[in-house]
């Protein structure tokens, strides 16, 4: 008898033990549950701020015309930063490269210190999307668009990190006289190249520096001397960034998507992003080639190039860019736990 009531108090027992549910280590965490969390409003503050601040400082503007405010100036080159980071890419190499000096009496003093500034908040972003990538930590959507920025902002401060952040100060030269004249009118066709030409090859045929009292947003000074080595230089150099670009956003390739048409959505603009780049910059070549060699020649091919082979693609890569920006804010909706899980920054501590 003592014997059996042994026995079944050790099964009594073993049972009272056994019962304890023990959680899955395998289930997700989420911010609820970890003291190392962020919230969604984090994630949206982090990434907006960061790109403004960047860009904010990263854009040079030139001098802006006697009716037009340098703010106003200043914003619309930031929506092009926004849109096509490529061209303020390219745009910065061609000063970069065609820069014979600097001016050393440079009146604005706070420059190396707000681009130094915005130039750490860039690196502490991307070290931020590099930790979460090491300790498998999903990246949103949102966060990889401001990573791709980020990378193409870096490039533009260290091309454009002695020219003036804003000219406060004129100069003067006596002994012009301005006369306004008539704008002349040009067709579509016309228009959308000069618009390509000026933003990608850096020319603007109609403006004058003697006569002028502003300077093209994107212009620099250069002329038909550029067909050499300095400006195929910039030409690659916008080139690569622009294909980086779009090649970081198809890092989220396979990431979670609320819906299957936004992710196909999202990988088919990220091709188009990357991509389109490299055509219109090998066609920026052949056209800034072909004006080289015959200055004089009919603008009837000007029209044709404008009309297809400039504007169709242009305009596709606008609207993929405009819709990789929209997804990247619908896509908050509906985020994974482990996207609200914050970095263990304590891990690469060196622990005795």
């Amino acid at each position: 008898m003592l014997l059996f009531l042994s026995l079944g108090y050790l099964l009594a027992g073993h049972r009272a033990v056994s019962g304890l549910p023990l959680a899955s280590r395998e289930e997700p965490v989420s911010c609820d549950s970890n003291v190392n969390s962020r919230s969604l409003l984090t994630i949206l503050s982090g990434c907006l701020v960061t790109v403004f601040a960047c860009t904010w400082v990263s854009v040079h503007p030139n001098v802006p015309p006697p009716n037009q405010s340098k703010l106003a100036r200043r914003l619309g080159l930031m929506l092009v930063a926004v849109i096509a980071p490529e061209l303020m890419v390219g745009f910065a190499a061609r000063q970069f490269l065609d820069a014979r000096w600097f001016a050393k009496e440079d009146k604005s003093k706070g420059d190396s210190i707000s681009k130094g500034v915005a130039l750490l908040q860039g690196l502490w972003f991307i070290a931020q999307c590099l930790a979460r990538v090491h300790q498998r930590l999903p990246l949103t959507q949102l966060e990889v668009a401001t990573l791709a920025f980020q990378v193409v902002s870096v490039f533009i401060w260290v091309l454009w990190w002695y020219k003036p952040l804003d000219v406060e100060q004129s100069i003067r030269i006596p002994g012009i006289e301005f006369v306004p004249s008539e704008k002349p009118k040009y067709s579509i066709a016309h228009s959308l190249l000069s618009v390509y030409e000026l933003t990608c090859l850096g020319t603007y045929s109609e403006f004058e520096p003697l006569t002028s009292t502003f300077v093209p947003a994107f212009w620099s000074t250069h002329g038909l001397h550029w067909v050499g080595a300095r400006f195929a230089k910039s030409v690659a150099i916008q080139f690569l960034f622009g294909t980086t670009f779009g090649v970081i956003h198809c890092a989220a390739w396979n990431t979670y998507f609320p819906s299957a048409a936004e992710k196909w959505l999202w990988r088919f603009c990220s091709l188009v992003v990357a991509s389109v780049p490299l055509f219109l910059t090998l066609l920026a070549l052949a056209v800034h080639n072909r004006w080289v060699k015959y200055p004089n020649a009919t603008r009837m091919v000007e029209k044709v190039i404008g009309e297809s082979a400039i504007g169709i693609p242009l305009l596709v890569y606008v609207v993929a860019r405009l819709i990789l920006i929209a997804l990247s804010f619908t896509t908050l909706r509906a985020l994974p736990p482990a996207a609200f899980v914050d970095v263990n920054w304590t891990a690469y501590i060196p622990h005795l």
